[in-house]
């Protein structure tokens, strides 16, 4: 045993310390021992902290969330103004930004040419460019590479900032607005409330069409 602020005597001649106990030659381990047991029994006897009780009440009381039903799970990411969602199952991994290498004869346009991502050389599209949305200037340090990948190729795609991975309901998905731009409209299959912010749900099959045509 030991008081408080001192090293318990697992810690110092038990299991855990210099194994000089000589009740370690019958129990063989301190989890054996009857005063670990002591030890860990008067851990669960101890008072219960200010506010503890209280604490707990509300947490109980407190009622579920209603199931969320039929749902996808989406990676969110920025793009200039626009929050765009890519559904995760094509979503390999999220980078940090890097330079591209273009290929001869290759220059503008969406296509940027080629990066390395863990040891693989991985087709690299501007997504910006790709759905002609105006450029963000204030993108910087927050910018990304995300790597996606569909049974015809990978591709990394440059974005402006990634949130994370959301899950939104079926049920919550609105129609694309008529005011979405021409570029963007046919990529996008619905929008949803995610918080303050709109986010457009992107059409897997159609994105990965688009940047197919782009690298071809």
């Amino acid at each position: 045993m030991s008081t408080a602020g001192e090293p318990s005597c697992f810690e110092r001649v038990g299991v855990y310390g210099d194994r000089t106990c000589a009740e370690l030659v019958t129990h063989v381990h301190c989890l054996r021992c009857p005063v670990f047991a002591d030890t860990a029994r008067g851990l669960f006897d101890r008072p219960m902290p200010p506010g503890y009780r209280s604490e707990w009440t509300e947490r109980l009381a407190t009622p579920e969330a209603p199931p969320l039903g039929p749902s996808t799970t989406y990676l969110t990411l920025r793009v200039g103004n626009e929050w765009l969602g890519i559904p995760s199952a094509s979503c390999v991994e999220v980078t940090e930004a890097r330079r591209a290498f273009p290929l001869a004869h290759r220059t503008g346009g969406a296509f940027e040419g080629l990066v390395n991502v863990r040891g693989q050389v991985v087709l690299s599209v501007s997504l910006r460019a790709l759905l002609d949305i105006p450029s963000d200037d204030g993108a910087g340090a927050r910018a990304r590479l995300v790597v996606i990948e569909d049974p015809n190729g990978r591709f990394s795609l440059r974005v402006d900032e990634v949130d994370g991975i959301r899950r939104f309901a079926d049920a919550d998905v609105l129609p694309a607005p008529a005011t979405l731009s021409r570029s963007l409209s046919p990529h996008v299959s619905g929008v949803v409330h995610d918080g303050e912010r709109l986010v457009g749900l992107m059409d897997g099959a159609s994105l990965f069409a688009a940047l197919t045509r782009c690298v071809a």
